[in-house]
């Protein structure tokens, strides 16, 4: 007989006291070793708070029982098998698994009088799998709506099918993850010291990147330091495709599960797949004839592509301008997570108006390193972070490689290095995308598949579809995200209406090692 049953027995709910609130946090997910081709479970739990009323302690948590079972979820604190007993927060591992079979837990906090909580609320169930995470949403196009859970929806064949969606809290900046709470796919990136020769020097804190993760400062805003300061991006396989209906799909897996699924944004300059990439974590600067990425520097900007291009690869081998296939990963993504087609609205508005050629007053470089994963308000002039990247978007328009127009003002694009430096070369797909509409305008259609989400016309508005500029000329390389006096048409903003040759106080680098 268990411990716990010796102490109290099965009549334990007899005695004095009453029980526990539920588990403040009780989640399962799968995950994988595909090196080892191990299974396992994770558990993340936090055990409920004291329940103290006028000042009483009228329930003191002593722990959760954790019981298992492959048939169903246990119902009571005798049910299935105890998988652990619990006395503080934590992660555990269940590697008792097999791949393809479902697990059912259930958490049975206790307090010091022995009085369980048995509420169906403290459960999880989890599938054991080949891979860690696989997501994906369906947009409909012709759903004008850009609310969330509205235009895109969650399927059933998806890990998030019945997740909440992310929304920052755009009066304090701090974002609700909703049920995305945990998930592995905040995983796949990283803050790091990147030396100029590739190698990881040591990962930042993911909170305050000021300092190293194992504690002590970091070399942020060291102008010296031999690297930069990058977001690391782990391999994820890509799915889209439109279907006969017009809905676009999209979905995500951290390995390719089957055909059609591709890690574009992972081929490095060599033409091999790289675990890990890694792009700017500011706004870049230069400094002494080399773009970097570092904290509390002027952003580089009235500068021609060419000398970008040239500036970026003074950093050394595979380090060039970020690409098309980074941007369109981090764009699906955030559509993802948050599950609406208006980015602002859902993690912050950035620094998107108030600049001028005049005066720009732009934000010194560096200026959210404090502000964790994400950061975001509705203020007219502030930073914006997802996945760590301060100002993805809004700010400063940012050139990018892997998307030019042709004579024709055709779109065309290349999904992975190496890139011609004058932007156009061999190795470009013409999209066939000649968009229509405004230049200047929001974009209201979009071609979608492997090469990612193409404007096709240009005739929304700030509140439909998907509410982000679109620019287009002739024979122009691509700019990304919108400016500081661009408005409401920041966000996956696409700007193919400017010439390489190009300088623009609106218009700074990006930075990218793969």
């Amino acid at each position: 007989m268990a411990e716990e049953d010796l102490l109290f027995g099965k009549n334990r709910h007899l005695f004095g006291g009453i029980q526990p609130s539920n588990m403040l946090v009780f989640t399962a997910r799968p995950k994988y070793e595909k090196a080892s081709e191990k299974a396992s479970v994770i558990l993340n739990y936090s055990l409920p708070k004291d329940t103290v009323i006028d000042g009483q302690t009228l329930c003191s948590v002593a722990g959760a029982v954790i019981r298992k079972s492959d048939t169903a979820f246990p119902e009571t604190e005798f049910d299935g098998e105890k998988f652990a007993d619990v006395k503080q927060d934590g992660t555990m591992t269940d590697n008792n698994v097999t791949v393809g079979k479902t697990y059912y837990y259930a958490a049975f906090p206790y307090s010091r009088q022995g009085v369980y909580n048995r509420n169906n609320l403290n459960r999880a169930s989890v599938t054991a799998k080949k891979y860690n995470f696989l997501y994906g949403y369906d947009y409909t196009p012709t759903n004008s709506a850009t609310t969330q859970g509205t235009a895109i929806k969650y399927p059933s064949d998806v890990d998030n099918a019945k997740f909440t969606p992310f929304q920052m809290n755009l009066t304090s900046g701090v974002p609700n993850y909703g049920g995305w709470l945990n998930s592995p796919l905040f995983d796949m990136f990283r803050p790091v010291m990147l030396k100029s020769n590739g190698t990881v020097d040591y990962e930042l804190d993911h909170t305050d990147q000021s300092k190293k993760k194992g504690g002590g400062d970091s070399e942020i805003s060291d102008t010296s330091y031999d690297g930069n300061a990058m977001v690391g991006i782990k391999k994820m396989y890509c799915k889209r495709w439109t279907g006969e209906d017009g809905v676009q799909h999209f979905r995500v897996c951290d390995m390719k599960i089957e055909e059609g699924y591709e890690c574009d944004a992972h081929i490095g300059w060599d033409g091999q797949e790289k675990d890990e990439i890694f792009v700017n974590a500011f706004d870049c600067s230069s400094i002494s004839s080399k773009i970097r990425s570092l904290k509390g520097q002027t952003i580089a900007k009235s500068m021609a592509g060419a000398a970008e291009i040239t500036q970026a690869k003074e950093n050394g081998n595979n380090w060039y301008l970020d690409d098309w296939s980074d941007s369109s990963l981090i764009g699906d993504l955030l559509f993802l997570i948050g599950q609406s087609t208006d980015v602002q609205k859902v993690f912050g508005y950035g620094y998107y108006t108030g600049g001028s050629q005049n005066a720009p007053n732009y934000l010194a470089t560096g200026g959210a390193s404090d502000k964790g994963m994400f950061y975001g308000k509705s203020v007219a002039r502030d930073y914006v972070k997802v996945f760590y990247i301060e100002n993805f978007y809004a700010h400063t328009w940012k050139r990018k490689a892997g998307m030019v127009t042709n004579a024709q003002t055709q779109i065309c694009v290349k999904l992975s290095p190496p890139y011609d430096d004058t932007g156009v070369g061999a190795g470009y797909t013409n999209t066939e995308v000649k968009p229509t509409g405004t230049s200047g305008g929001y974009i209201s259609k979009t071609k979608y598949d492997r090469n990612g989400r193409i404007p096709s016309e240009v005739s929304g508005s700030e509140t439909t579809y998907i509410p982000d500029g679109c620019w287009f000329a002739a024979s122009c390389f691509l700019l990304f995200g919108g400016g500081c006096s661009d408005g409401f048409l920041c966000g996956l903003a696409v700007h193919v209406a400017y010439p390489l040759s190009g300088a623009d106080w609106a218009v700074s680098p990006s930075l990218s090692y793969k």
